[in-house]
């Protein structure tokens, strides 16, 4: 569990760092972070897991083009209605990391499936 975690640190800090770097190149930010979800979703591939990438790399991107175009903020570098296009892959990516936290963080120390809830009415 902590291994995956540690691997799953790591892409995360690849994701960001590739953005950082490379964000005047977006097709070079896009190709990096595609490969980086595909490294992600190949390691833990989840019926799930896919889908939650697809729809975070749906979601996300459309509400950030509409925030765009009612001018809540804009992007140093856009290539696709405002955005640029490695947000889809970010999307996607983050979604998934963060149904994989709270999933962890729910099933509770030492993998329990009951989580939070039952351990508070444990305890009183």
């Amino acid at each position: 569990m902590v291994r995956s975690w540690i691997v799953q640190a790591a892409l995360l800090v690849y994701g960001i760092g590739s953005v950082i770097a490379f964000y005047k190149n977006n097709l070079l930010v896009f190709a990096l972070l595609s490969l980086g979800a595909a490294i992600e979703l190949y390691l833990w591939h989840e019926r799930k897991d896919v889908i939650t990438f697809i729809a975070g790399a749906i979601v996300g991107p459309l509400s950030e083009i509409a925030s765009v175009h009612f001018g809540v903020w804009s992007y140093a570098n856009p290539s696709f209605l405002g955005i640029p296009i490695w947000l889809f892959p970010t999307w996607g990516f983050a979604i998934l990391w963060g149904r994989r936290f709270v999933k962890e963080i729910y099933s509770g120390e030492g993998g329990s499936r009951r989580g939070f809830r039952h351990a508070k009415s444990k305890a009183k």
